[in-house]
């Protein structure tokens, strides 16, 4: 345990004493700061983690009256569309929509409950999409 004191102000370092010891040090003020968090700091924002293209093995995407499901090539940046029909994807634009979405960050971390769940919309959501990765559980 690390208790902190107040800050030094000629040089904006800061007196911090370790439990079970008498002695206090003075420490720089960088210290504080990297102490000072609370947990939205510490939380990871990335929309779908670590996911990379080439770890998922399909994406599978409903959206009211359409859906489709894109299976990667294993090995290759290569993708292919299975449903609605079969043709091949163009492997550009897929990594556009995983880059666009990588680039997204969480806002906030509302309680997980039935009642904020219906609130958000989330129990009937506009768009449904699923990354399955070549090893693991999906992301939803």
């Amino acid at each position: 345990t690390l208790h902190g004191g107040v800050e030094n102000t000629f040089d904006g370092s800061v007196y911090v004493r370790r439990d079970g010891d008498s002695k206090v040090y003075a420490a720089q003020g960088s210290v504080r700061w990297s102490l000072d968090k609370d947990t939205f700091a510490l939380r990871s924002k990335e929309l779908l983690g670590g996911l990379e293209a080439t770890a998922l093995a399909t994406i599978e995407v409903r959206a009211q009256e359409r859906s489709y499901v894109l299976q990667h090539e294993t090995g290759t940046t290569k993708w292919r569309l299975t449903k609605p029909v079969a043709e091949r994807a163009d492997e550009a634009r897929v990594a556009t929509l995983l880059k666009n979405l990588k680039e997204h960050r969480a806002l906030a971390f509302p309680s997980d409950s039935a009642q904020m769940r219906k609130k958000l919309g989330l129990e009937s959501p506009l768009v449904d999409a699923r990354f399955t990765p070549l090893s693991g559980e999906p992301v939803r």
